[in-house]
């Protein structure tokens, strides 16, 4: 069966108590405020947050695939290739995603 959650309780010495209390205190405070900004920022240019959500959607998942293949390849052969991260860069920097293409064509007055 599945425990139920229990808080933890701060342990070491006074001193010690204090610093994980404030720097517990300070993470809620820097997320409240992070998601009150972003808050703001949707109801403000809903349009704008959901291009840049987008972005680093995108961004995040290009990092987690090299992440993940650097990890598959340091599992089976115990060394790291830099190599893979260099193909994939070199691959991200120098094409362009269709839709992006799309936008550059209409730009210049171009139809389809």
């Amino acid at each position: 069966m599945a425990k139920a959650a229990v808080a933890t309780k701060f342990s070491g010495t006074p001193g010690q108590i204090r610093r994980q209390r404030i720097e517990r205190i300070g993470a809620i405070i820097i997320s409240l405020a992070a998601a009150f900004w972003m808050l703001i920022n949707i109801i403000e240019s809903p349009d704008q947050f959901a291009q840049s959500a987008i972005a680093g959607l995108r961004n995040g998942l290009i990092y987690a695939m090299i992440a993940l293949g650097y990890t598959l390849v340091y599992g089976i052969i115990e060394l790291i290739n830099f190599a893979i991260g260099l193909d994939l860069f070199r691959c991200y920097f120098t094409q362009k995603p269709g839709w992006l293409k799309d936008q550059d064509n209409n730009k210049n007055g171009k139809d389809h």
